[in-house]
């Protein structure tokens, strides 16, 4: 995983979704949102808030297609900065598969 790399952006593919776990444990119930995100929905954007932790899920549509950004930064009790921003798009693109990539990026950062 790459904690706090200077490649902030990912492509969420089948490639990633494995290196990350996320595929291991695909069988297990999803929560949404992910204990312990509090959550917050606006008209652009969904926010997801934990210790630590702050999320957004931005909708938007590119060439026709549908995708959502996924930008989560850390060190909410410091300065928060931009740790990682995820692109999902396709069939990637789902609530289930967004909300366990951040419940794995959460365990790694909050360990």
């Amino acid at each position: 995983m790459k904690n706090g790399s200077s490649d902030l952006w990912v492509e969420l593919d089948l490639k990633f979704l494995d290196e990350i776990g996320v595929l291991a444990d695909f069988e297990e119930e999803v929560i949404f949102p992910p204990p312990p995100f509090e959550l917050f929905v606006g008209e652009e954007k969904i926010t997801l808030i934990a210790p630590h932790l702050l999320v957004w899920l931005l909708p938007f549509e590119e060439d026709g297609e549908k995708a959502t950004y996924a930008v989560i930064a850390s060190g909410l009790q410091e300065s928060p900065h931009l740790y990682q921003t995820i692109r999902a798009r396709g069939v990637y693109n789902t609530s289930r598969m967004l909300m366990r990539t951040i419940g794995k990026w959460k365990e790694s950062l909050l360990n």
